[in-house]
């Protein structure tokens, strides 16, 4: 067997050297990269969120997700859920159409309700992007396509 040589002192810097350059290249070259793409996130943060807090029943967390919430809007989805006895919940985002600082998506609802088994209901997710981060433009639309102002469950 041969023997191996040790890098000497000489090379070991030269190859760390080289490591820091190269290193530091990779930094600066995603910087520039990250810079190039558009800086604000798109609505799909928003919606992945407030789909994830309503499937958790955490109103207060859909609701900092909202442009102008109605001051009724944590007791609103609490009396819907009760009304409705719902057990579990999923929720599935379909493919977000965006048009300036305006989003729409397709919701589809998997419902477990008390002693009326399974329920899927479709609803259309409204946001807006004028404050600069995309919010849900929330009605009672937005649970159930066919609620309105006022209607209850």
């Amino acid at each position: 067997m041969a023997a191996r040589r040790r890098p000497t002192r000489q090379r070991r810097h030269g190859r760390l050297r080289q490591g820091v350059v190269v290193l530091g290249g990779v930094v600066a070259l995603s910087g520039v990269l990250a810079g190039c793409g558009n800086s604000a996130p798109g609505p799909t943060a928003t919606v992945d969120q407030y789909l994830a807090a309503w499937a958790h029943q955490d109103y207060g967390s859909m609701e900092r997700l909202v442009t102008k919430p109605p001051a009724d809007f944590v007791s609103f989805n609490r009396q819907v859920a009760s009304g409705l006895r719902l057990t579990t919940a999923t929720y599935h985002a379909g493919t977000i159409s965006s048009s300036g600082s305006n989003a729409t998506v397709r919701i589809t609802s998997h419902l477990v309700l008390g002693t009326l088994g399974s329920l899927t209901l479709h609803s259309t997710l409204r946001l807006s992007d004028a404050t600069g981060s995309w919010r849900v433009v929330w009605s009672p639309r937005s649970i159930v396509s066919s609620l309105g102002p006022g209607d209850t469950i």
